[in-house]
């Protein structure tokens, strides 16, 4: 029998309970509850990584706009020269983190969104 209330009554102790209760199907000894600390390296780990990737990326892309036709317009210049303070804001922050001044990092992130947002608005 299927009991649809928010919180089954358990069926050890047949009270409500706080826990969740975990079917019969999904009971299985490849189950397991990870640790706070595991979950943080696990999701931290894999942005390290893509943090790594996307700097690379930028670099290369960073590179290659300053041979592209548009960087010789006022247009470009200016995309092109916001495009690299991104790119070396981040890099900045990525040194910071390593270093682990995280206040710092975010006072660094503001300044480019402080710039980014007084570009946009004037």
């Amino acid at each position: 029998m299927h009991n649809s209330a928010p919180n089954p009554p358990c069926p050890k102790c047949e009270g409500e309970t706080a826990h969740i209760l975990i079917p019969p199907s999904h009971r299985s000894s490849n189950y397991r509850m990870r640790s706070p600390a595991e979950i943080k390296k696990r999701v931290t780990g894999g942005i390290r990584k893509l943090n790594v990737r996307l700097l690379n990326v930028s670099n290369r892309l960073a590179i290659e706009a300053r041979k592209h036709e548009i960087a010789k317009t006022p247009q470009g210049r200016i995309l092109i020269a916001l495009f690299k303070k991104a790119v070396n804001t981040f890099r900045g922050i990525q040194m910071l983190k390593s270093e682990r001044l995280i206040e710092e990092s975010w006072i660094l992130l503001r300044v480019l969104l402080e710039a980014h947002i007084n570009l946009i608005f004037s």
